[in-house]
């Protein structure tokens, strides 16, 4: 993930390696570092004692391991073939039970070595050899290493798989015309939560919910999961996107598991979950081991150390989707597009891997599905973007979240109707966020991108043509990872810390230090310089399942041939799964696409060494075809932030490329044999873990306002409301409910959106935010707020539903109304005067928008101030903006004593908006006036201009000239 920069991780780490150095020689030779000591050292009692606890003859110990393969077969028991022919306190050792060690901590590695090396243990079961903080242990890597029926999980155990793999696929098997559900579910998640994707906000701030991030203080708006379900009889597909970092291999198979138990089907080959890879969504449900089993803060890397309810939590969101596009299930239309070209100036994304040379498809893929009458239910999309610009203390669907809103409005404004849509990343690993073209910041940026999307997207987005005839087809394949199976030889890929020259059996992290992006093609990474941080030292030697196997799916959606990857792929990585599809089943790559971010994540995804010709599509933005390049151009070798966190090195390119030829081979029925026996779905026991606590709050101050709105409040002016509300545990999900209401001839009403849903905080309106009263375990939430030049005067009020736990244990709901105020128009509009001779001019203009900004404070963590709404895409941020519609001006001239000379009003005065220079920046709207006085003044005058917008907005000013 992007968050986890560079610089990040070498402050984590820089401490820890500061006693041993800064390069590889002085890696190589250094032996006092205290955290490689503890990684390779026995932390069990004194050796001399081990002798007593091993049973077995060492009097001559210098010579216990010299013949390994005769182990003294008297502390052997029966022969066994797996680990669970074993007693709870055993092991199977050389193909017999033999008595295990007891060892007091994981980093208990080389004391357990040295015992299974005294029972003959071979070199591959002393790689696997590890402490479970109670006894030594021989890790399993593969199912097949496990008793029938048994998968191996849990970072190296035997577990008994609990699945059920023998259902048929969804679906009656008789095609008919399609039928399709839609699902939109509000996240299930408390406010306080750490947000997985940024490393940088590392730390323990000793809140509820988190432990190695900091605690989460609010939200921009509300998450939802959602769903697509297509139905055309013969099978259905199910489309979930989720505003979260990536999902995992668990997730999707705990989901499965869920949808089986509902439906009776197998929905594993037609399932498809795609995180949105938002860098602000609720995180700890990536299966990291526990803390005390790792040597390095992983949980502080940018997605906490996991947590079982967490995990329940993005589990349950995403059924909750899924269940209510099942219940939705009805007659529909489907169509796809795929636009060429859509992005060639980069104003939406860009190509950030400085190491290669451009390489952005400018590729977009439109799916829409209709009702009968050609209205729209659902719009799913897909371009390669990171979701990067934000990184407070608030959740929000950052870039991507701010392009979905922006074509809900439109949809709104076209249709009358609220059009769920779905942003599923496409090749994004190497592409960042723009929406910086024109100046703007923060949260007005991802207003800007939605802007720019819908307007130059609209016609192309209405065009897609939908009917009811769909062919669908899905297909998931699982396989192994390894070092063997990625075909990696005995030293070609080796740790420099904390043990250097180490094979990297369980893949690496923070690889190829040191080689800096240089632009030059003809520079590169040789294998020997390619060394990493040795996963199997950060774990004290326990094999990480969430790496040792991935899946990848293949799909038909109407002709369009889609294939999944599993993390943050590389544009150049995407154009080698779409070429070698091409040539091994002859898939037309201007009919095919590549979902990143999908059904699991393994991190950067890099080519190899692509190679080849340049891809047919008529926006690349590469200037050559690969083979034009030098060899290694576009290549893991080339190091850069991308390659540094490739978790299976220079080979994992090509390796997927080959898993995508054998999936969608599948898929279309011409591949039968695969070159890796597939492993179980990834599933993991539960862990022990106690809940997250809910405190309650008392009845008689539940509901209490502690800040009410001012009585007046001008457009273009932030305002604060807040009441005393429920634990953020009992609130959930998310922040409580919060609805703005105006008063009519017929009493209060909703405010509704122009999406055509309810004007409220679940919409990117207002900000919500909480905040503990001191030495106490109640609650304040927060609203921020502003409204824009154009929004309705009137008098309005804020309707709050939540939740809290009674005294009792009971969670209860609870309203409550802030008082009335009345919002007006704005009489900040700015008017700067001019004289040139009997020319009188100057510009109108709006206030420009603060920057957002965050004076945090103790009892306040995520306190805002400034302007998070988007006043003009044309117009940077802190820079006034152009006037708009004017509906009346008047320019009046005295003498110094206050004679009137002249008044001019109404057509007398010219107006214009145009396109200028200003602050350097091209191309800003600006409004001017421009009046002709009837003679040119002898003495200085003083000038009074007053204006009105449209809106009744106003400004004035005086200039004596």
């Amino acid at each position: 993930m992007s968050s986890l920069h560079r610089s990040t991780f070498l402050i984590l780490l820089g401490g820890l390696v500061a006693l041993q150095g800064c390069g590889k020689d002085a890696q190589n030779n250094t032996t006092s570092n205290s955290l490689a000591a503890d990684m390779s050292t026995d932390m069990t009692p004194a050796s001399e004692d081990m002798a007593a606890d091993m049973s077995v003859d060492m009097s001559a110990g210098e010579d216990m391991s010299a013949d390994m393969s005769a182990p003294d077969m008297r502390v052997l028991g029966p022969a066994c073939e797996t680990p669970s022919a074993c007693g709870s306190e055993e092991v199977c050792l050389q193909g017999h039970c033999a008595p295990s060690r007891a060892c007091s901590q994981p980093r208990s590695v080389k004391g357990c070595q040295s015992y299974f090396t005294a029972l003959g243990a071979d070199a591959m079961e002393l790689e696997r050899t590890f402490c479970d903080g109670e006894l030594c242990r021989l890790g399993c890597v593969r199912d097949r290493e496990c008793a029938q029926g048994e998968t191996c999980t849990d970072n190296g155990l035997c577990v008994e798989f609990t699945g059920d793999l023998s259902g048929m696929p969804p679906g009656a098997g008789v095609h008919a015309p399609l039928k399709a559900g839609v699902g939109n579910a509000l996240m299930t998640f408390p406010i306080g939560l750490p947000l997985g994707g940024y490393g940088t906000r590392g730390g323990n701030d000793g809140e509820r919910y988190s432990d190695a991030l900091r605690a989460s203080w609010g939200q921009m708006h509300g998450l939802y999961a959602r769903a697509v379900l297509l139905d055309n009889g013969a099978r259905q597909l199910l489309f979930i996107r989720m505003p979260i970092i990536f999902p995992t291999a668990s997730l999707h198979e705990a989901v499965a598991r869920q949808l089986q138990a509902r439906t009776g089907r197998d929905w594993r080959d037609s399932l498809v979950i795609s995180g949105t890879h938002t860098h602000s969504g609720p995180g700890r449900f990536l299966h990291l081991p526990p803390s005390n089993q790792a040597s390095l803060p992983l949980g502080a890397f940018g997605t906490d150390w996991f947590n079982e309810e967490a995990f329940g939590w993005v589990t349950e969101s995403a059924m909750d989707a899924a269940d209510m596009a099942l219940a939705d299930l009805s007659d529909a239309q489907f169509g796809w597009e795929i636009v060429e070209s859509f992005d060639n100036d980069d104003a939406i994304s860009s190509d950030r891997w400085g190491a290669t040379p451009p390489f952005d498809d400018n590729r977009l893929l439109l799916m829409r599905v209709d009702d009968l009458e050609g209205n729209p239910r659902a719009l799913m999309f897909s371009f390669g973007m990171h979701g990067t610009i934000n990184d407070s203390d608030y959740a929000t669907g950052d870039s991507m979240g701010g392009i979905e809103r922006k074509l809900e409005e439109r949809f709104g404004q076209e249709y009358d109707r609220f059009v769920p849509t779905m942003f599923f990343n496409e090749n994004g690993g190497t592409m960042s966020p723009r929406g910086d073209r024109f100046g703007h910041k923060d949260h007005q940026k991802m207003e800007w991108l939605g802007e720019t999307f819908v307007d130059r997207m609209w016609e192309e987005v209405e065009g897609v043509q939908t009917d009811r005839e769909v062919t669908l087809q899905g297909k998931t394949l699982r396989f192994p990872l390894g070092y063997e199976e990625l075909g990696y030889g005995s030293g070609e890929w080796v740790s420099y810390f904390p043990d250097a020259g180490l094979d990297l059996i369980y893949g690496g992290l923070q690889c190829a230090v040191g080689n800096e992006e240089d632009n030059d093609p003809l520079t590169y990474m040789s294998p020997e310089d390619n060394t990493c941080i040795t996963i199997a030292g950060v774990l004290y030697n326990r094999p990480p399942s969430l790496f040792m196997r991935s899946q990848m799916t293949a799909l038909d959606i109407d002709g369009l041939t889609v294939v999944t990857l599993p993390g943050e792929a590389s544009m150049e990585l995407g154009w080698q799964v779409l070429r070698d599809i091409q040539t091994e089943h002859g898939v037309d790559p201007l009919k095919s696409w590549v979902w990143g971010y999908a059904q699991d994540h393994q991190f950067y995804l890099t080519p190899t060494n692509l190679r080849g010709p340049l891809p047919p599509f008529p926006g690349i933005s590469t200037p050559k075809a690969p083979d034009e390049y030098p060899d290694f151009t576009f290549s893991y070798y080339q190091g850069g932030y991308e390659a540094g966190f490739t978790i299976w090195g220079a080979n994992m390119g090509d390796f997927l490329a080959k898993r995508a030829v054998e999936v969608t081979g599948i898929m279309l029925g011409s591949v039968t044999q695969t070159e890796f026996e597939e492993p179980y779905p990834l599933q993991y026991s539960p862990r022990e873990e106690a809940p997250f606590e809910v405190f309650s709050t008392d009845v008689a101050r539940i509901g209490t306002i502690t800040t009410q709105p001012p009585a007046s409040v001008e457009r273009l002016t932030g305002m604060e409301f807040s009441w005393l509300g429920g634990d953020p545990g009992a609130e959930m999900p998310q922040a409580p409910y919060v609805r703005l209401e105006r008063e009519g001839t017929g009493g209060w009403e909703p405010v509704m959106h122009t999406n055509t849903r309810e004007y409220s905080n679940r919409e990117p309106l207002m900000l919500s935010r909480l905040r503990r009263l001191e030495g106490t375990q109640e609650w304040e939430w927060v609203i921020y707020w502003e409204e824009l030049m154009d929004f309705p005067q009137g008098t309005y009020r804020f309707h709050v539903e939540g939740h809290y736990l009674t005294e009792a244990g009971v969670r209860s709901p609870y309203t409550t109304l802030s008082d009335s105020f009345a919002l007006t128009a704005s009489d900040d509009v700015l008017v700067s005067i001019e004289r040139a001779d009997a020319v009188v001019s100057g510009t109108l203009s709006y206030p420009g928008a603060e920057s957002i900004f965050n004076p945090r404070t103790r009892d306040d963590p995520a306190r805002v101030a400034g302007s998070y709404r988007l006043r003009n895409a044309l117009t940077p941020t802190e820079t006034p903006s152009a006037l708009g519609d004017l509906d009346t001006i008047t320019v009046r001239v005295e003498d110094e004593a206050g004679t009137l000379i002249e008044e001019l009003s109404g057509a007398q005065v010219s107006i214009t908006t145009t396109m200028e220079t200003v602050d350097g920046r091209a191309n800003i709207p600006v409004t001017r006036f421009e009046v002709t006085l009837s003679q040119i003044p002898s003495a200085p005058v003083v000038v009074k201009v007053q204006v009105t917008d449209v809106h009744e907005n106003s400004g004035e000013a005086v200039s004596t000239l």
